[in-house]
């Protein structure tokens, strides 16, 4: 069984097709106010990252942030705290086929 990746749903069933025990990976539920709620940017934090190490190495990622937030823009916000990780994370939807170029900026490390 492969764990899907993030969805946006109201009710989820949880099944696996001619297995009698499952075995689940980790869900994360976050309960949103609005439909609304729903587009945006899907910014997870981790804090006390150790400066100079990676988020990926820390035993809390990826299926345990402290927070989680919906931004409205792909524009996180800065210089808000120290030694934190987070991951953005959103769907793109283009108007046309194409090449695209994307950037990312930080202050240590980051990846796109």
């Amino acid at each position: 069984m492969i764990c899907e990746t993030l969805i946006s749903a109201s009710n989820v069933t949880i099944y696996e097709d001619g297995v009698d025990d499952l075995s689940l990976c980790e869900v994360m539920i976050t309960a949103i106010e609005s439909e609304d709620s729903l587009h945006g940017v899907l910014q997870e934090l981790w804090y006390n990252i150790p400066f100079g190490a990676s988020l990926r190495a820390d035993s809390r990622f990826p299926s345990s942030p402290n927070v989680v937030y919906i931004l409205r823009q792909f524009d996180a916000p800065f210089n808000f705290h120290t030694n934190y990780g987070q991951r953005l994370t959103a769907y793109l939807q283009v108007s046309e086929s194409g090449n695209y170029t994307f950037f990312v900026a930080c202050d240590d490390t980051c990846e796109l």
